[in-house]
């Protein structure tokens, strides 16, 4: 994906990492919405245009250089930021943990009560317990007196509508499609909150490691590739994952099908694209995808499971909106082009 309702993380032992995982992949949730609820699904993007328009919401504006700022709301209401925000609120786990690397935790009110998962929180261990646990629920938000919250097009829209109603200043993003996205989230994050010289900052390394990666895959033969998350979920195009692929020297067999956004694949569909490399993302230490496949005839017609080229990586690395994508390019790009490893 990626808040706040959606359901627990996996079909794997530990039952509260469905809740987790699927909060990350809820970008693009209302696509999949013919899904049953309790369905694990991996989300790689972001849902915009007329899908934001049905539900009568907009991204947020920040007019100003330095304090006062102004923030226009999703429903264009005004709110003035005197100085920088003291009581931020974050309701997403990918803000949760843009504001572990740009402010103090003494600044934060509350965060999602994802960011303690480990499975596939980057900022486990941060925010200490002082700092409120919530989902995007608007009394309980409401009742923290914040002076910033930062929502999404995946929060729930009644929540986001109620908060507008009581007055509480709303930053509200949407665009999680590319890594570039993801870099101008931080960006507008840190002007937001004062701490534009620690954004730019975080954007010059992210940069700087995307840049490298782009480096050693140039001019190599692209690998075709599925990210598949068992048990028949995947992303096509438009979605970070997809170009997260592509920076990596990769193809996604999703895309080549033309499909977009995240999907729900069939064995045939799977067997027809038969990818030289798969990608799983993993939830916890003890699963190994590899030998499970292998053990089904049907999949060891693959050639990436013939050549056992089926992989993990963490989902703290792959199920992220955050500048942390940057660690899952890296990720793909040692797996997909193994001889380009950074030294």
């Amino acid at each position: 994906m990626p808040t706040d309702g959606v359901r627990e993380r996996a079909r794997h032992p530990v039952q509260h990492c469905a809740q987790h995982r699927a909060q990350h992949w809820k970008v693009g949730l209302v696509v999949l919405m013919v899904l049953p609820v309790a369905a694990p699904v991996l989300f790689g993007g972001a849902i915009r245009g007329a899908i934001i328009g049905a539900r009568g919401l907009s991204d947020s504006r920040l007019e100003g250089q330095g304090f006062p700022k102004r923030i226009v709301d999703p429903a264009g209401d005004v709110h003035v930021l005197a100085s920088p925000p003291v009581r931020i609120a974050s309701t997403f786990l990918a803000a949760d943990e843009i504001l572990a690397a740009l402010v103090d935790p003494g600044r934060v009110a509350a965060v999602s009560r994802f960011v303690d998962a480990p499975e596939t929180s980057n900022a486990v261990g941060i925010f200490p317990p002082s700092v409120t646990r919530i989902r995007a629920e608007a009394e309980q938000i409401v009742e923290l007196r914040p002076d910033l919250v930062f929502v999404t097009s995946f929060t729930d829209v009644n929540a986001v509508k109620l908060l507008q109603g009581a007055g509480v200043p709303l930053l509200r993003f949407s665009r999680f499609d590319a890594l570039a996205d993801v870099l101008a989230n931080v960006r507008l994050m840190g002007a937001a909150i004062g701490a534009e010289r620690e954004a730019e900052v975080l954007i010059a390394v992210a940069q700087r490691r995307i840049e490298a990666v782009r480096a050693r895959v140039s001019g190599r033969s692209r690998v075709r590739v599925l990210l598949y998350d068992v048990p028949a979920y995947s992303v096509g195009a438009g979605t970070l994952i997809d170009d997260m692929i592509d920076t990596a020297g990769g193809v996604n067999v999703v895309s080549e099908l033309g499909l977009r956004g995240p999907v729900k694949l069939g064995l045939e569909t799977v067997l027809s694209v038969d990818p030289a490399v798969i990608i799983i993302p993993r939830y916890a230490e003890n699963i190994d995808s590899m030998s499970t496949l292998a053990r089904n005839p049907a999949w060891t017609a693959l050639t990436a499971v013939r050549t056992r080229r089926v992989y993990h990586i963490p989902a703290s690395a792959l199920s992220v909106v955050s500048h942390h994508a940057v660690a899952g390019l890296e990720h793909l790009a040692a797996v997909l082009h193994p001889e380009t490893k950074a030294p």
